[in-house]
C-alpha cells in the first residue's frame, strides 16, 4: 500500500492505492496486521491511526483501504 497525492482544482488529496507488487520508487514501512505482513509507504505524510483494509467486488476482486475511516487522507 502506499499514499499517493494528486492534484485537484481544490488542492491536493492524498488517496490510498494498493497492489500485492511493491513499487521499486517508494519506501515502505512494515506495520503489524496481524494474520499477513502489510507493508505501507505513507509518502510524505505520516502513517494514519487507523488503516481498514476490505476485500471488494465478486467477479474482480480489489483491496480497497481506508485511511481513519476515509477514503482519502485527510
Amino acid at each position: 500500500m502506499w499514499a499517493d497525492t494528486r492534484r485537484c482544482c481544490g488542492g491536493a488529496l492524498t488517496f490510498l492505492e494498493a497492489d500485492p507488487s511493491r513499487r521499486p520508487d517508494l519506501r515502505y514501512e512494515r506495520i503489524d496486521a496481524g494474520a499477513f505482513e502489510l507493508w505501507f509507504a505513507p509518502g510524505r505524510t505520516s502513517a494514519p491511526e487507523e488503516l481498514r483494509l476490505e476485500l471488494r467486488g465478486r467477479r474482480h476482486p480489489h483491496v480497497e483501504a481506508y485511511w481513519d475511516g476515509c477514503v482519502f487522507a485527510i
